[in-house]
Protein backbone atom coordinates (compact mmCIF):
# COMPACT_ATOMS: atom_id res chain seq x y z
CA UNK A 1 0.00 0.00 0.00
CA UNK A 2 1.44 3.37 -0.93
CA UNK A 3 2.25 5.81 1.81
CA UNK A 4 -0.16 8.64 2.32
CA UNK A 5 1.02 12.20 2.70
CA UNK A 6 -1.19 15.00 3.92
CA UNK A 7 -2.36 17.59 1.41
CA UNK A 8 -0.52 20.90 1.48
CA UNK A 9 -2.38 24.04 2.47
CA UNK A 10 -4.38 25.29 -0.50
CA UNK A 11 -5.82 28.63 -1.44
CA UNK A 12 -9.30 29.03 -2.89
CA UNK A 13 -9.20 28.62 -6.65
CA UNK A 14 -5.71 27.08 -6.65
CA UNK A 15 -5.34 24.25 -9.16
CA UNK A 16 -3.70 20.93 -8.49
CA UNK A 17 -1.86 18.68 -10.91
CA UNK A 18 -3.39 15.20 -11.12
CA UNK A 19 -0.57 12.66 -11.27
CA UNK A 20 -2.47 9.41 -11.16
CA UNK A 21 -6.04 8.10 -11.14
CA UNK A 22 -6.74 4.52 -10.01
CA UNK A 23 -9.91 2.53 -9.70
CA UNK A 24 -9.94 0.22 -6.69
CA UNK A 25 -12.18 -2.79 -6.28
CA UNK A 26 -13.04 -3.24 -2.63
CA UNK A 27 -15.78 -4.88 -0.65
CA UNK A 28 -17.13 -3.75 2.65
CA UNK A 29 -17.02 -6.12 5.59
CA UNK A 30 -19.81 -6.52 8.12
CA UNK A 31 -18.99 -5.56 11.69
CA UNK A 32 -17.35 -8.27 13.74
CA UNK A 33 -19.69 -10.60 15.60
CA UNK A 34 -19.87 -10.41 19.35
CA UNK A 35 -17.97 -12.89 21.44
CA UNK A 36 -19.86 -14.22 24.45
CA UNK A 37 -17.86 -11.94 26.76
CA UNK A 38 -18.33 -8.95 24.47
CA UNK A 39 -22.07 -9.52 24.31
CA UNK A 40 -22.37 -9.71 28.10
CA UNK A 41 -20.29 -6.53 28.46
CA UNK A 42 -22.52 -4.74 25.93
CA UNK A 43 -25.65 -5.99 27.71
CA UNK A 44 -24.28 -4.75 31.03
CA UNK A 45 -23.52 -1.40 29.47
CA UNK A 46 -27.04 -1.12 28.09
CA UNK A 47 -28.64 -2.61 31.21
CA UNK A 48 -30.23 -5.38 29.15
CA UNK A 49 -29.19 -8.03 31.63
CA UNK A 50 -31.32 -6.35 34.29
CA UNK A 51 -34.26 -6.24 31.87
CA UNK A 52 -33.80 -9.93 31.09
CA UNK A 53 -34.08 -10.77 34.79
CA UNK A 54 -37.25 -8.68 34.98
CA UNK A 55 -38.65 -10.41 31.91
CA UNK A 56 -38.01 -13.79 33.55
CA UNK A 57 -39.94 -12.62 36.64
CA UNK A 58 -42.80 -11.42 34.44
CA UNK A 59 -42.99 -14.73 32.57
CA UNK A 60 -43.08 -16.62 35.87
CA UNK A 61 -45.87 -14.41 37.29
CA UNK A 62 -48.15 -14.37 34.22
CA UNK A 63 -51.33 -16.42 34.26
CA UNK A 64 -54.59 -16.27 32.32
CA UNK A 65 -56.22 -13.86 34.78
CA UNK A 66 -53.29 -11.42 34.84
CA UNK A 67 -53.03 -11.54 31.03
CA UNK A 68 -56.72 -10.63 30.76
CA UNK A 69 -56.32 -7.72 33.19
CA UNK A 70 -53.20 -6.43 31.41
CA UNK A 71 -54.97 -6.50 28.03
CA UNK A 72 -58.01 -4.67 29.45
CA UNK A 73 -55.78 -1.95 30.89
CA UNK A 74 -53.75 -1.61 27.68
CA UNK A 75 -56.95 -1.27 25.62
CA UNK A 76 -58.29 1.36 28.02
CA UNK A 77 -55.11 3.42 27.63
CA UNK A 78 -54.91 3.38 23.82
CA UNK A 79 -54.03 6.73 22.27
CA UNK A 80 -55.79 8.21 19.25
CA UNK A 81 -53.12 6.48 17.12
CA UNK A 82 -54.19 3.13 18.57
CA UNK A 83 -51.09 2.64 20.70
CA UNK A 84 -50.44 2.57 24.41
CA UNK A 85 -48.47 5.57 25.69
CA UNK A 86 -44.69 5.41 25.30
CA UNK A 87 -42.97 3.35 28.01
CA UNK A 88 -46.27 2.17 29.50
CA UNK A 89 -46.08 -1.50 28.50
CA UNK A 90 -43.50 -2.71 30.99
CA UNK A 91 -44.92 -0.47 33.72
CA UNK A 92 -48.40 -1.99 33.23
CA UNK A 93 -46.93 -5.47 33.74
CA UNK A 94 -45.15 -4.25 36.90
CA UNK A 95 -48.34 -2.69 38.25
CA UNK A 96 -50.49 -5.77 37.72
CA UNK A 97 -48.01 -8.53 38.49
CA UNK A 98 -45.89 -7.03 41.27
CA UNK A 99 -47.99 -4.21 42.77
CA UNK A 100 -51.36 -6.00 42.81
CA UNK A 101 -53.14 -3.23 40.90
CA UNK A 102 -56.14 -4.56 38.96
CA UNK A 103 -58.02 -1.66 37.37
CA UNK A 104 -57.28 1.24 35.04
CA UNK A 105 -58.17 3.61 37.89
CA UNK A 106 -55.45 2.01 40.03
CA UNK A 107 -52.85 1.66 37.27
CA UNK A 108 -53.15 5.19 35.79
CA UNK A 109 -51.68 6.99 38.87
CA UNK A 110 -48.97 4.33 39.13
CA UNK A 111 -47.95 4.98 35.51
CA UNK A 112 -47.94 8.76 36.09
CA UNK A 113 -45.75 8.30 39.17
CA UNK A 114 -43.30 6.32 37.02
CA UNK A 115 -43.04 9.13 34.44
CA UNK A 116 -45.33 7.70 31.76
CA UNK A 117 -46.89 10.64 29.92
CA UNK A 118 -50.28 10.68 28.26
CA UNK A 119 -52.18 8.36 30.58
Amino acid sequence: MPTQTPLPALSEGERLEVREVRELEKETKPPARYTQGGLIAEMDEKELARNQALMARIRAALNDDSRRIILEIKHALLTSEGRTPMLSGLRIYEAVLFRGLRTVEQVRPYLKSRGVAGV
